[in-house]
């Protein structure tokens, strides 16, 4: 059957491969395709008999359809015979083919419900994941808008922060431009006075200057006008002095407030920092010792230990 090239009475076509079929009515060629024959049956359980026998479903359709419910079941064992009602003497030799074909639309008909089922089930997680997605822009959108609001509510404070720093330093006789000022934030916790409990002390304003010569400015001006209050720059609450000290690292402020407690314990007359470092001196008199103060080691050795409690 695949001496030759052959069109297909199906789908016109050139046959190109050597599987094909004729039919044995009206003789002309199929593909498989079109013959409704899988590769799997074509070459496994089709015999050249039932090639030579096959009929396709044009010629089948034609032919006259017969009733053998009146033929009488004979008695007896017989290997060709089966027992079911309803069947003829002997299988066709189309039978295996056919149970064969049943059996993989019944394969293929489970493998289409599960996938069915995979389909749904991946429908579900793809709906669940579309929610947290949206849940989950919702929750970032609302958190930039509140980072927003944050970035302008520190703006504005950090414009009344400068602000106030300038009409202080005008109140030192500084003149302190806007271009002067790096940055201005409050540090530190509250800070409760003892004798009101309910009364508190607002938090230190670290300014960044852009030039160490106006810091030094600051700081001369501040120690030339010490008690100076808060009074007439437009602040809440009753007058109040103010202090302006440079910044010093964790360690040098602990030091300096240990510095400053062992002072007021011995009634020393000084205790102040210099570019970040902390001097001593007991006395004003000219042969009072100044002392530079690095560790706790140093504090010790300059106030004694009784100055510590212990």
């Amino acid at each position: 059957m695949s001496s030759g090239k052959f069109s297909c009475a199906g789908c016109l076509q050139t046959i190109k491969s050597k599987q094909l079929l004729r039919c044995s009515v009206c003789l002309n060629h199929y593909d498989l395709l079109c013959a409704n024959i899988s590769e799997k049956r074509f070459s496994n359980t089709l015999t050249g008999e039932h090639r030579l026998k096959w009929k396709c479903e044009a010629c089948k359709s034609k032919e006259p359809k017969t009733d053998n419910s009146n033929t009488p079941v004979r008695a007896g064992h017989d290997d060709k015979v089966t027992h079911r009602r309803g069947a003829t003497v002997q299988s066709p030799p189309d039978a295996v083919d056919d149970d064969l074909t049943l059996q993989e639309i019944r394969s293929l008909k489970e493998e289409l419900l599960l996938f069915r089922q995979e389909m749904i089930a991946t429908r579900q997680r793809v709906n669940e994941f579309n929610t947290n997605l949206t849940n989950l822009i919702n929750r970032v959108e609302n958190c930039e808008l509140k980072t927003d609001q944050l970035c302008v509510r520190m703006d504005a404070l950090e414009d009344t922060l400068k602000n106030v720093h300038k009409t202080l330093a005008n109140k030192l006789s500084v003149k302190l431009d806007q271009q002067d000022i790096v940055s201005a934030l409050r540090v530190g916790s509250v800070v409760r006075a003892e004798s009101d409990v309910n009364s508190s002390r607002p938090r230190p304003i670290v300014v960044r200057l852009v030039r160490r010569a106006k810091r030094d400015e600051l700081l001369k001006a501040a120690r030339v006008r010490r008690g100076a209050t808060t009074e007439g720059i437009g602040l809440q609450g009753s007058p109040r002095r103010f202090y302006l000290n440079e910044r010093l690292t964790k360690i040098n402020r602990f030091l300096f407030r240990q510095a400053r407690q062992a002072k007021e314990r011995l009634n020393w007359r000084y205790v102040w920092t210099r570019d970040g470092k902390i001097f001593a001196r007991q006395h004003s008199m000219p042969d009072s010792p100044l002392y530079r103060l690095h560790t706790n080691d140093d504090l010790v050795r300059v106030f004694g230990q009784e100055a510590f409690g212990s």
